[in-house]
């Protein structure tokens, strides 16, 4: 019984990630471009969530844009029950640290739905006008640097655990 919503959130990020981006894909053969072959590549954010201490998972992915002015993401979560809200963090595996993005709801203050998510629990655009916290009046290339250093988690707060039921860092 638990292998049907793991796999359900399996499927999920398989068509969050394929489908997590407005931008058409790129045609397989292309003119060589003018900066010497070489392309900007779009950078791909991935986050494991989990909880010690019951069932819940999640994935959170988070698509650069191609421009680097903003993050697209979906944010997947399975046998989680009372979501309150569900944001990014600025600290290094195991620390904690200060929201610096609302994932869900997309601002404060929390309206959660009772009962138990499976499936998309958010998604969006983050832009650096979504930046709050430390990140205020920052570039989303500033989110992007904490990200690569892997000085950032998602972390996905419920009514019993108000701290966190689930987290993950994103690498």
């Amino acid at each position: 019984m638990k292998r049907i919503p793991q796999l359900m959130l399996s499927l999920a990020l398989m068509l969050a990630i394929s489908s997590c981006s407005d931008e058409p894909a790129a045609p397989e053969s292309q003119a060589a471009p003018e900066n010497g072959g070489l392309q900007k590549q779009t950078s791909v954010f991935v986050s494991h969530l989990s909880g010690p201490t019951n069932s819940a998972t999640g994935q959170a992915i988070f698509r650069v844009s191609a421009d680097g002015m903003s993050i697209s993401y979906q944010l997947i979560v399975a046998n989680i029950v009372n979501v309150t809200q569900a944001h990014i963090h600025l600290a290094p595996a195991g620390l904690n640290g200060p929201v610096v993005v609302w994932l869900y709801p997309s601002s404060p203050p929390a309206a959660a739905p009772a009962g138990p998510v499976n499936g998309i629990l958010a998604s969006g655009t983050i832009t650096a006008s979504n930046l709050v916290g430390p990140m205020l009046g920052s570039s989303i290339a500033n989110l992007v640097s904490a990200m690569a250093a892997g000085n950032t988690y998602v972390n996905v707060h419920t009514t019993a655990n108000p701290a966190g039921e689930i987290r993950g860092q994103i690498q």
